[in-house]
């Protein structure tokens, strides 16, 4: 198993990368000003990396302040939302994975116990911050509304880092990938927009979201699968 602050680093990229998922959709469906505040957290986070990405990768460093320092005028002046959510996307994905090369030796990146490990981290984050957000969020009360929109993010990227180990997941796939899957058809149907209308034939998406201690349930019950699997 990694020492702590291997951890630690992949948890935290993670974490950024949740609320730049956030951040794009929301840019996506007009609603800046929150998208801007998942952008500032986001900054905030990649902050605490920064000095040491930089010992290792000045240049890669530098590439990702400017492309997030860019990001945060673009939406301060209300760029289209094609452009921001294509900038966001490589920074996201290519920028962050290059600073946890810099961070995180690639055997235990890739290690699947400690990308379990990871997840059970996302997922021990998910419920305090949803439980936060006290669904659904009352009219103008901006915090748990964030905390709602920085939950989506973190359940994607959980679904993200469960479908990197799935192969290793073993007999243990379902019971692990499913939960998220039913967790975010029933919190947010339609991401962070309103749902879709649903098929022929299909029931509509539920008209409130799960109940914090229904969700601490279930994803209690995902960490200890992936306790008893990897023996974490």
């Amino acid at each position: 198993m990694a020492g702590e602050r291997g951890l630690a680093d992949l948890f935290a990229v993670e974490v950024i990368r949740a609320r730049l998922r956030a951040a794009s959709d929301l840019y996506g469906l007009g609603r800046r000003e929150d998208a801007a505040a998942h952008l500032a957290a986001a900054r905030e986070g990649y902050a605490g990396l920064s000095r040491r990405v930089s010992v290792r990768e000045p240049r890669l460093d530098r590439e990702i302040r400017v492309a997030l320092h860019l990001l945060d005028r673009w939406m301060a002046e209300g760029e289209t939302r094609e452009r921001v959510r294509e900038r966001i996307s490589p920074v996201a994905d290519q920028l962050m994975e290059g600073a946890l090369s810099a961070l995180v030796w690639s055997a235990v990146r890739f290690d699947p116990r400690v990308q379990a490990e990871t997840l059970r981290r996302l997922l021990r984050e998910l419920d305090t911050t949803y439980a936060r957000a006290a669904p659904p969020p009352a009219p103008g009360d901006d915090r748990a509304r964030r905390a709602f929109q920085r939950a989506y993010g973190l359940l994607a990227r959980a679904q993200t880092v469960a479908s990197d180990i799935q192969d290793s997941l073993g007999p243990v796939r379902d019971p692990v990938v499913l939960p998220l899957a039913t967790l975010r058809a029933q919190a947010f149907p339609g991401d962070l927009g309103p749902p879709p209308p649903p098929e022929e034939g299909e029931p509509p998406p539920p008209a409130v979201p799960p109940a914090p201690p229904a969700v601490s349930r279930l994803l209690d019950d995902v960490s200890g699968v992936l306790g008893r699997r990897y023996r974490l």
